[in-house]
């Protein structure tokens, strides 16, 4: 699921709200120098049935307004109604 942001920013972390069967995220990538390079991975994946605000540990930042996150397939309907990206410019 990529992601455009308005502003470019040093990533520090980011809220993922999932709203129905979250745990799905399997990692979260950010966009510099012409590829993408990870910021955190999962190292298992769980279903979860009530909503929440995610945020996961990021291993190392980023400068950019390009995030992308990964989707693990797991039976059900995934829902993220929303994603807030925290940083610096």
């Amino acid at each position: 699921m990529p992601l455009m942001f308005l502003t470019s920013v040093h990533v520090t972390g980011i809220d993922i709200y999932e709203t129905h069967l979250g745990g799905a995220v399997s990692a979260v990538k950010c966009y510099q120098n012409g590829g993408y390079s990870t910021l955190w991975t999962s190292p298992s994946i769980e279903r979860i049935t009530v909503a929440r605000i995610f945020q996961p540990q990021l291993a190392t930042g980023c400068f950019s307004n390009r995030i992308k996150l990964e989707i693990a397939a797991i039976t059900g309907w995934v829902n993220i109604d929303a994603v807030q990206l925290h940083g610096y410019i």
